[in-house]
């Protein structure tokens, strides 16, 4: 897979047996951090009218580092509640690069 040199945020919905759905790409810019712009609604939008159990989401840095900026840690919880209250399970935020990634799940955030 090729990574873009945008910034790309797409939410990866997973049915009841946690096989995945059709993905959806939330956003595309040019310029960094564009995943604070990215807002509850715009994540579970799709996933609720597909009847999703549980969603995936993943987004890359272009810089090629991995480390989480306070912006997608705040993301990940705020996506992570609004999901229990829909019953909708945040299974993992991935960050990732050309080169390798980064998951919540992986590094015990989630």
């Amino acid at each position: 897979m090729r990574i873009l040199a945008l910034e790309n945020i797409s939410q990866n919905p997973l049915c009841t047996f946690n096989s995945f759905m059709q993905p959806h790409s939330l956003f595309q810019k040019e310029k960094l951090n564009c995943v604070i712009h990215c807002t509850q609604t715009e994540v579970f939008a799709d996933p609720i009218k597909e009847r999703a159990t549980a969603v995936i989401v993943c987004h890359n840095h272009p810089s090629g580092n991995l480390d989480p900026s306070r912006e997608d840690r705040d993301i990940t919880q705020r996506l992570k509640e609004s999901g229990s209250i829909l019953g909708i399970n945040l299974l993992d935020h991935i960050i990732f690069s050309e080169s390798s990634y980064y998951s919540f799940l992986e590094h015990d955030e989630m």
